[in-house]
C-alpha cells in the first residue's frame, strides 16, 4: 500500500518487460500513390483529371500478438474537373469526385469489418472577377452521395465497437449552395463574405426514416463577413466580424419514466450570432500590434452538443488576444 499524504514516487516499483510488451497497440497503415494530369483543350477550356490508389490496413493488439486484423482495402478513387473561360470577367467549373470513407474499427454481428463506405461528389458553378480582380464572387451548387454509412444496430459487452453495419440500402445524400464575395469597396473598406446553405438526409429502403436530416451538427444556414477599414492619417486598421448560423447540433436525453420506459427528449442549439473584433497598427516597418476581440457581445453557444451526459462543449466566451510581432 502506498501512502496518499505522503506520496513518493519512488516508492512505484519499475513496470517488468513483460509488462511492458502486454500493452495495448493499435497500428494504422496507409499508402497510396496519385496521378495528375491538366490539359488545355481549347483556349479558354481547361480538363483536369487525377486519379489516387489507396490501401489501408489496421491491426490491434497486445504487445506482439495481434488479435484483430481488417483486411486491407484496395480502392481507386478519381477526380474530374473543367473549367471554361466564358467572358473576360465571368467563368464556370464543374466537377465530380469520388468519396470514401473507411469503417475501420468497427464489427458487424458476424465479426467482420463493415466494407467502406464509397459515393461520389459534384459540384457546379461561376465565377466573376472585376476592377483588376479587386471585386471577386463566386456561386456553386454541391451535391454529395455516400452510400453503405456505417449504422449502429446494437451493442456488445465484450466488444464496445460491435455491432455496426453497412450493407443495407442506407444513404446519406448532402447538398446545397455556396456563395463567397470578396472586394474593396473604395479604397478604405475590404469585404469578405460567405453564405452556405446545406440539406442532408437520409434515403434508401433500409432507413428508419426516409428524408430525416442526417448530420444535424450541420446548420441550414450559415453566414460569415468580415468588413475592414484602414486608416488614411496613420497606419491603422480596424475589423468587426460577424458569424451567424441557425438552429443545429440536436441531440436526445434518454430518461426513464416512473414506469419504467425510456423517454427521449429532443435538444437542439438555436440560432444565434456571434460579433468579434479586430484593431492592428502597424508601429513601423517591421513591427505591428494586433489586438483580437473575439466574442465581443458574450453570447452563450454550443460549438458541439452529443449527449445528456457528456460531449458537450460551450463556444468561447469573450476573449481579449493581444499580439506583437517583428521582422527585420
Amino acid at each position: 500500500p502506498f501512502n496518499l499524504f505522503e506520496f513518493q514516487p519512488s516508492e512505484i516499483p519499475r513496470p517488468s518487460v513483460d509488462q511492458l510488451v502486454d500493452r495495448y497497440t493499435s497500428t494504422l497503415n496507409r499508402e497510396n500513390v496519385t496521378l495528375a494530369l491538366s490539359l488545355k483543350l481549347w483556349p479558354r477550356f481547361e480538363l483536369t483529371s487525377a486519379w489516387r490508389w489507396n490501401k489501408i490496413s489496421w491491426a490491434r493488439g497486445l504487445g506482439q500478438q495481434s488479435f484483430e486484423r481488417d483486411e486491407d482495402h484496395h480502392d481507386a478513387l478519381s477526380y474530374v474537373a473543367l473549367n471554361a473561360e466564358l467572358t473576360q470577367k465571368w467563368s464556370a467549373f464543374a466537377s465530380t469526385a469520388d468519396v470514401y470513407s473507411s469503417n475501420m474499427g468497427m464489427h458487424t454481428e458476424s465479426g467482420n469489418i463493415p466494407k467502406p463506405s464509397t459515393g461520389r461528389s459534384f459540384d457546379v458553378g461561376l465565377k466573376f472577377a472585376a476592377l483588376d480582380d479587386r471585386a471577386q464572387a463566386m456561386l456553386s451548387w454541391y451535391r454529395v452521395e455516400l452510400n453503405h454509412p456505417h449504422r449502429y444496430i446494437g451493442s456488445s459487452q465484450d466488444d464496445p465497437s460491435c455491432c455496426y453495419d453497412s450493407g443495407a440500402d442506407y444513404r446519406i445524400l448532402s447538398q446545397g449552395l455556396d456563395f463567397e464575395f470578396a472586394g474593396r469597396l473604395g479604397s478604405r473598406w475590404r469585404i469578405a463574405t460567405n453564405y452556405q446553405f446545406n440539406r442532408n438526409w437520409f434515403a434508401g429502403a433500409d432507413v428508419y426514416e426516409h428524408g430525416a436530416t442526417a448530420n444535424k451538427s450541420v446548420p441550414k444556414h450559415l453566414f460569415k463577413s468580415w468588413l475592414n477599414w484602414s486608416c488614411r492619417r496613420w497606419p491603422l486598421e480596424l475589423g468587426v466580424g460577424l458569424h451567424a448560423q441557425s438552429r443545429s447540433n440536436q441531440f436526445h436525453i434518454f430518461q426513464m419514466s416512473a414506469e419504467g420506459q425510456l423517454i427521449r427528449t429532443a435538444m437542439a442549439q438555436p440560432g444565434y450570432a456571434r460579433v468579434d473584433g479586430r484593431l492592428h497598427w502597424a508601429v513601423s516597418r517591421g513591427w505591428s500590434v494586433s489586438m483580437n476581440v473575439e466574442n465581443i457581445l458574450d453570447r452563450h453557444y454550443f460549438v458541439a452538443r452529443e449527449f445528456d451526459f457528456g460531449s458537450n462543449l460551450y463556444g468561447e466566451p469573450r476573449r481579449y488576444r493581444v499580439s506583437v510581432r517583428a521582422r527585420w
